[in-house]
């Protein structure tokens, strides 16, 4: 994941959240994902970042 060291109430909630966040830009291209998105969605942050969110598939239904 994108090194975020925990410096605000908000990038705590970010990095500890069980949901799915995200930074997208103006365009829909991933810039940063929390540590729920990578596990809930089979990928890590390598893979995601640069791509766009509508695009991405959990891996068990890629076949």
């Amino acid at each position: 994941m994108t090194s975020v060291l925990p410096h605000s109430r908000l990038d705590q909630f970010f990095l500890l959240s069980q949901d799915l966040f995200c930074c997208i830009d103006i365009e829909g291209t991933l810039l940063q994902v929390n540590p729920a998105f990578e596990t809930l969605l089979g990928y890590p942050s390598e893979k995601l970042i640069g791509r766009a969110c509508g695009v991405i598939v959990h891996p068990s239904i890629i076949q």
